[in-house]
Parts: structure tokens; C-alpha cells; sequence
């Protein structure tokens, strides 16, 4: 986020608020359906839970998370 958000934040405007929330999303999804996300990965170790399972509950929420961002995205412009 502190690499990429400078890069971005001329492209937003005046209007950043939207997209700075809708980037911070985005991120969070990916870490949150990351395998490589060490809290994931251990969690499922430890449980010994079926990765793909645990990704297909995942899914929704996530899903749910980025639309609302998405939505605030639309609204704001």
C-alpha cells in the first residue's frame, strides 16, 4: 500500500477517498484468498482443513466486500 498508493493517487483526482478505499479492498481481498497468507495457511494446517473448502467459504464474504466497495466506488463519482 505505501508503494503503490503515491503511484496511483495523481489518477485519482480530487475525488481520492473512493479510490483509495476501493484499492485498499482490493488488497485485502487478495491477501484474504492468498494461500501464502500465513494466518490461512497456518489455520489450515492446524485444523487440517481442505484448502478448497476453506477458499469456497471464503469466497462469499469476499465477494460481498469488494461489490459494497465497488458500490461506495460508483456512488462517489
Amino acid at each position: 500500500m505505501g508503494a503503490v498508493f503515491p503511484v496511483l493517487s495523481p489518477l485519482w483526482g480530487d475525488k481520492a477517498l473512493p479510490w483509495v478505499q476501493f484499492a485498499y479492498t482490493g488488497g485485502l481481498a487478495g491477501v484474504f484468498i492468498s494461500p501464502a497468507h500465513l494466518c490461512l495457511s497456518m489455520t489450515q494446517k492446524y485444523f487440517g482443513a481442505d484448502l478448497g473448502k476453506v477458499l469456497r467459504l471464503l469466497s462469499l464474504p469476499v465477494l460481498i466486500i469488494v461489490l459494497v466497495s465497488g458500490f461506495r466506488l460508483w456512488m462517489g463519482n
